[in-house]
């Protein structure tokens, strides 16, 4: 029989992070590493994409006339280069006080001795509101605690101290000082992380970073995050006039919230999945996700579980490849030990709001100190095709519900081991019929991919076809991170594996590596399958009461 392998040729790096600690240095480097190469500043078009041609454009002009005819905002809040953060927050509110709360809903009708901004039939009113906090404990909904200089939420919430990342629609970092330019990104980013987990399905996040003399645009998304250059505004406040209204005038879609998932007056949490000119689908769901990511660059793979404990709804962003999960989930529909695709549906694209943005103007920047960049556009890699990756948004209601792996207590504890695949988005075909048509891409995690892929990666040797060799390769770094850490009686099972699979080490303590793919597989597998039976055998018999870093549950392949 001829040996099949799966397609390969080019590395998708699509790790999802995990562990973020607390401490802000520890979770800006990780941060870095999520978002390295994918992070662009001053790129072109951004503002006419992001700010012009709106339902709300002309008002924002009309509301820039208003405020350079009337005095700014006021002799008390001048705008001007020596400001402090304190001072920037009061012009803020000031320009709210004057210009924007007028445009409301239900506005008063100004006094005469405040401006009036010219209003048109069909002009959009104020969305949102603005807000900062002044304790670290003013924020609930989110992985830590967090102090904002200042954020946006719907005009609707009441007045009040305590806060939900949940209700965050835009977010903004002030600075008086140059030098914290590069700090109050990584800062941005970190808030853009909490808004990501309070509001998983949310399609991006836009933001801006105030730093004395200028002032920089930011979206962020699944994909990534890119900026605006950075705008003077001592020699004029336009643009951050224009620029703070609009985020006020935003509507739900235009702002990249989620319109999924709707909470009523109880909390309770339901999903509404659009069908076309049909009725919308609505399933009530658990308010509490099953499971969500801690990253802004990932897939975001959010699990929810129905309320009637049946089944499990999936969203997901994907990884970017060719072939999304779902067309392997309709093709899996038969096999034993995946689990069942009931109902599926693609919501959003990222090229939805990147549309009309000019990657290849702007540079990418790995947040480091000010100055530092790594290049523009596709000069980076001549081999690259995009400038990001083209994630989508996919639903799936799948069964059965099952629980997560970390809730089990003891592996037999229902009498025997069962388990199903869920998570099929980064597979690939043994015999695809469009491998002559479309680029092939080795996927997975980097820390979990064999040795000779990561060389032919490094070497750009992209003629490498991965083989069952590199499965059992990548088996075994799992089994090392998800077990060795925490039973010690499986060291000896991991070494023997590590000599069949790599061969034994010379005397002299030279490394000896051995990683090619031996025609006949069971070469590999029956030592692999001999050494578990032989560490099955010898934990017979032993009772287990608990789990300790000394000891060892009883399994079975």
């Amino acid at each position: 029989m001829q040996k099949q392998h799966t397609s390969t040729s080019k590395k998708r790096n699509i790790a999802e992070s995990n562990g973020y600690g607390k401490v802000a240095n520890d979770l800006t480097q990780a941060l870095k590493a999520e978002l390295a190469g994918k992070v662009y500043r001053n790129v072109g078009n951004f503002w006419e994409t992001q700010f012009e041609n709106k339902a709300w454009s002309d008002l924002t002009l009309r509301i820039w006339q208003s405020y350079c005819d009337h005095g700014q905002c006021g002799s008390d809040n001048v705008f001007s280069a020596d400001m402090d953060e304190a001072a920037m927050q009061r012009w803020l509110y000031a320009f709210q006080d004057r210009f924007l709360k007028q445009l409301m809903s239900k506005a008063e009708k100004p006094k005469s001795d405040k401006p009036v901004v010219k209003k048109e039939p069909k002009d959009p009113k104020v969305q949102g509101k603005f807000c900062h906090t002044t304790k670290t404990k003013e924020f609930d909904g989110g992985l830590s605690e967090r102090k904002l200089d200042f954020f946006i939420e719907s005009a609707t919430i009441l007045d009040c101290q305590q806060h939900n990342w949940r209700d965050v629609r835009v977010v903004g970092e002030l600075t008086a000082s140059p030098g914290q330019k590069a700090d109050k990104i990584h800062q941005l980013m970190r808030y853009v992380r909490e808004i990501f987990y309070a509001q998983p399905l949310r399609r991006f996040v836009q933001g801006f970073c105030l730093h004395q003399n200028h002032v920089e645009l930011w979206v962020v998304d699944r994909a990534g995050a890119y900026s605006s250059a950075e705008i003077d505004v001592i020699k004029s406040q336009e643009a951050l006039v224009r620029a703070l209204s609009s985020y006020m005038l935003m509507n739900d879609e235009e702002l990249g919230l989620d319109p999924i998932i709707r909470y009523n007056e109880d909390d309770r949490c339901f999903v509404n999945i659009p069908r076309g000119t049909k009725k919308q689908r609505i399933i009530e769901i658990s308010p509490q996700p099953v499971y969500r990511p801690e990253t802004i660059s990932s897939r975001g793979n959010t699990c929810f579980k129905t309320r009637d404990n049946k089944y499990l709804i999936k969203f997901s962003w994907g990884s970017g490849a060719k072939r999304s999960e779902l067309e392997y989930l309709e093709l899996a529909k038969k096999l034993p030990g995946v689990i069942h695709l009931k109902r599926s549906k693609s919501l959003y694209e990222v090229e939805t709001h990147r549309k009309g943005i000019d990657f290849s103007s702007g540079y990418i920047w790995e947040m480091n100190s000010e100055g530092v960049h790594l290049s523009h556009g596709k000069t980076m890699d001549p081999k690259v095709e995009d400038y990001y990756m083209k994630r989508e948004l996919t639903f799936a209601k799948l069964s059965p519900f099952g629980r997560p792996l970390n809730s089990c207590s003891t592996v037999r504890e229902f009498g025997v081991t069962k388990g199903l695949l869920i998570d099929l988005d980064m597979s690939t075909l043994l015999q695809d019929s469009r491998d002559n048509d479309e680029a092939k891409v080795i996927t997975g995690t980097t820390k979990f991919m064999a040795l000779g892929l990561l060389e032919g990666i490094r070497d750009k040797d992209f003629s490498i076809q991965q083989t069952y060799r590199h499965d059992l390769e990548s088996f075994f770094y799992v089994l090392l991170v998800g077990c060795m850490s925490y039973f010690e009686c499986l060291k000896d099972l991991a070494r023997t594996i590590r000599k069949i699979l790599f061969g034994q080490p010379t005397l002299s303590g030279e490394r000896f590596m051995e990683y090619g793919t031996p025609e006949n597989s069971d070469l590999l597998y029956d030592p692999i399958i001999v050494a578990f039976n032989e560490t099955i055998l010898k934990l017979e018999g032993k009772k287990y009461s608990r789990f300790t870093q000394n000891e060892c549950p009883l399994f079975y392949l």
